[in-house]
């Protein structure tokens, strides 16, 4: 079983690659719209509808967005960035708060 390494045009928009027997990888020719997994801002994974909402906006995640994209939203469109201790702080924030709706 030979395992093909390069990539190969499928149809007009994309490309396949044979990773081994009965298995396949597809990918688009030109990827537009691409959603990073981790937020470029804070290196947090984005997982929800709104981080995906965020990033189109904003290129971060909505935990980034509420805390300074939004509150500082022409500082942000100017390319100001939160500094690391600034993230770092916001991510021991937000380790630390409760998931879910329960209060106990």
């Amino acid at each position: 079983m030979s395992q093909q390494t390069e990539w190969t045009e499928f149809d007009d928009d994309r490309q396949f690659k044979r990773i081994r027997e009965h298995v396949y990888a597809l990918r688009p020719n030109v990827v537009a719209d691409h959603i990073p997994m981790f937020c470029p801002a804070c290196d947090f994974v984005m997982t929800s509808r709104g981080d995906m909402f965020t990033y189109k906006k904003f290129t971060c995640c909505e935990w980034c967005a509420n805390n300074w994209a939004y509150p500082l939203a022409a500082a942000w469109a100017q390319g100001w960035r939160p500094t690391a201790d600034d993230i770092n702080d916001a991510l021991n924030r937000r380790n630390r708060a409760p998931l879910g709706f329960n209060d106990k």
